[in-house]
């Protein structure tokens, strides 16, 4: 089976997509890069913490990563951050 060039290339970038995080995910992410803990990032975003962990638990899904360091390396990859 002969696939073209060009429909190879949209093919392994459907792999490598960026995924998507909502605006809330980003400001929590943010404080994060910044060097904020958990209780200090609910505290400036009027969330609890159980919701702030709740959040990171989603984007560290969504990217695939173990840690925190491996989240920020990749937002910073991604211009999330």
């Amino acid at each position: 089976m002969y696939i073209c060039g060009e429909f190879e290339r949209i093919l392994s970038t459907l792999d490598k997509k960026v995924k998507t995080f909502t605006p809330r995910e980003i400001e929590v992410l943010q404080y994060f890069s910044e060097g904020y803990s958990v209780a200090e990032t609910a505290s400036k975003t009027f969330l609890s913490p159980h919701t702030v962990v709740a959040h990171r638990r989603k984007m560290m899904a969504k990217a695939e990563c173990q840690t925190i360091g491996q989240m920020l390396k990749y937002a910073r990859e991604h211009n999330l951050i």
